[in-house]
């Protein structure tokens, strides 16, 4: 080897025994994290619909001669598409509806208090107050109590100038365009009700079990029990497992809706308490064996749980509580009849009671809760605390507004009502992301606004951030704010042209605003620092002990 082959490889040796420089991000650790994205599918039908429901009111309002017009559309249609919130058609509408109404209360309350500083300070206060408790309520009205402070900013902002009537007509035509997109949506690409579908498909397991078992033990039955044991007792047959896995299934349906959902969700309640019920269906069966049933007592036993599953298609469904099939007792209810008495007496009519009273009027998608249940809701420590802190929080916010940025305070209330909403996560998370995403989005508008010309091009710019909004909105916070500032100043621009300085005014009000939730409504908050993680724990453990203590005791079968 000559020379320079040995220095060459001293060198690559050299540099083999250097320390490995580690790759450091340029931002702290907490922002990266806070700034990070979630992964979840990409919304495609969602994309294009929301493309349409924004960019054709702008693009028809160039072509007719009213632009102005065409932008009020544009906002109604965004309250709409942005309430959709998935699923079958019912629940989309009931949720675009409760939005759209509670933007329009909105709008005119802004328009009411505009010009009146002290009436605003009080008017703010009452919409808080009322926002915090009807987002206790369910997710529906927590989505609505947001488009309440939200339009109720905007309707004293930037639209207190527009004439009231050309204002609602142009929201609620723009409205009714997306309400029209989300049908068509449900047409060309149907959504499946996950939850309602996996209870369904629970009865259909159980209909199965019991037609299985009355064609026979070989029909029904795995291996033959042993000397001295209950027939099937201990031992799953096959059509018994499938329910009990269709059970499993059911809970994992409703769990992810509502890991996905914003808040409360009556209709997901009810699925839980008819799972609830039909899994006690299902234990019992197991826990005495999964005797034959005679074909009569089957043919029975089938006809009330194709009744159930009937009520459960047509959503016919008003809870009752929770229903607890207690073992250890005389399941034939004192005739003698054994366990399939027992199971047409006590599980069947548990089942039963749990879908509620066959009304028409109670609807899954959105029926009534319990009186009591919905008072102590309302009115509960947690939903005192909240409704104080977004008040105070929201009338800080209108003062600083009223003091530092006059041409573009509403920005300030509107930011604070968006950023300390309960239903969607971290407080502080949301903060930064909302005032990073909206710096970004500020910019992106002003070159639009810069680069784009008055006139149809708009549409497409509108269509391309309309497109990308539902894809920000399932990453990120900061995402959706990218994308949705600049749009909202297409709109404005639109509705009564744009005010020198906007998008510089709408980033500073934003910031603004961020600063004020941060100060005023999440650090001095004592459940800012203190964590009730085990305190919740706690209660859950409590919780199961009284669930054991009643459902483990040889008292009446059925409780409610």
């Amino acid at each position: 080897m000559d020379g320079r082959g040995a220095r060459g490889r001293g060198r690559a040796v050299a540099a083999l025994r250097q320390p490995v420089q580690v790759f450091r991000p340029l931002a702290p650790r907490w922002l990266a994290e806070v700034m990070a994205t979630q992964d979840a599918p990409v919304p495609w039908a969602d994309m294009v619909r929301t493309a349409l429901s924004v960019a054709v009111p702008v693009l028809v309002g160039f072509l007719s001669g009213a632009a102005s017009l065409g932008g009020l559309a544009a906002l109604g249609a965004w309250l709409g598409a942005g309430g959709d919130g998935g699923g079958v058609f019912t629940r989309r509408a009931y949720r675009m509806g409760v939005g759209v109404a509670a933007g329009v209360v909105g709008l005119l309350l802004g328009r009411l208090t505009s010009g009146d500083p002290a009436g605003s300070l009080v008017v703010l206060a009452a919409a808080g107050a009322v926002a915090a408790l009807l987002s206790a309520v369910s997710a529906d009205l927590s989505y609505g109590s947001l488009q309440l402070l939200i339009y109720l900013a905007v309707g004293a902002g930037p639209l207190d100038r527009v004439p009231l009537g050309p204002l609602l007509l142009a929201t609620l035509g723009g409205a009714g365009w997306a309400l029209a997109l989300s049908w068509l949506q449900t047409v060309v690409v149907p959504q499946e009700d996950a939850p309602r579908r996996a209870v369904i498909t629970v009865l259909d397991a159980l209909v199965d079990a019991v037609q299985g078992s009355a064609r026979g033990p070989g029909a029904a039955h795995g291996p033959q029990p042993r000397a001295g044991e209950r027939p099937g007792a201990g031992r799953l047959s096959a059509p018994y497992s499938a329910a009990t896995v269709a059970v499993a299934r059911g809970y994992d349906a409703v769990i992810a809706a509502r890991a996905r959902s914003f808040g409360r969700r009556s209709d997901l309640d009810r699925l839980t308490t008819i799972l609830e019920a039909a899994n006690g269906v299902v234990t019992t069966l197991v826990s005495y064996g999964a005797e034959p049933l005679p074909p009569e007592e089957a043919g029975a036993v089938v006809r009330r749980l194709e009744g159930v599953r009937a009520r459960v298609v047509s959503r016919r469904l008003a809870p009752r509580g929770l229903v607890v099939l207690r073992p250890g007792t005389d399941p034939s209810g004192g005739r003698g009849g054994g366990p399939p008495a027992g199971l047409a007496d006590a599980a069947l009519s548990a089942l039963e009671h749990s879908l509620g009273r066959d009304d028409a009027r109670d609807r899954l998608t959105h029926g009534r809760r319990r009186p009591g249940e919905l008072l102590s809701t309302v009115t509960g420590p947690a939903t005192r605390a909240y409704a104080a802190r977004l008040v105070i929080t929201l009338l800080v916010a209108q003062v600083v507004a009223l003091a530092a940025l006059p041409e573009h305070g509403y920005l300030v209330v509107l930011t604070a009502a968006l950023v300390l909403k309960p239903d969607f996560g971290s407080v502080f998370a949301r903060g930064v992301q909302r005032v990073v995403g909206t710096v970004v989005g500020a910019l992106i508008g002003g070159l639009v606004l810069l680069a784009v010309p008055s006139g149809p091009a708009l549409a497409l710019a509108a269509a391309v951030l309309g497109f990308l909004l539902p894809w920000g909105r399932s990453r990120n916070f900061g995402l959706m704010a990218v994308f949705l500032t600049p749009l909202v100043l297409v709109f404005v621009e639109m509705s009564g042209g744009l005010a020198p300085g906007l998008a510089t005014g709408r980033a500073l009000g934003t910031a603004l605003g961020a600063v004020v939730v941060l100060m005023v409504g999440y650090l001095p908050w004592p459940s800012t620092w203190r964590s009730h993680l085990e305190l919740d724990v706690a209660a859950f453990v409590d919780a199961v002990a009284d669930y054991a203590r009643v459902a483990l005791r040889g008292v009446p079968s059925v409780v409610v």
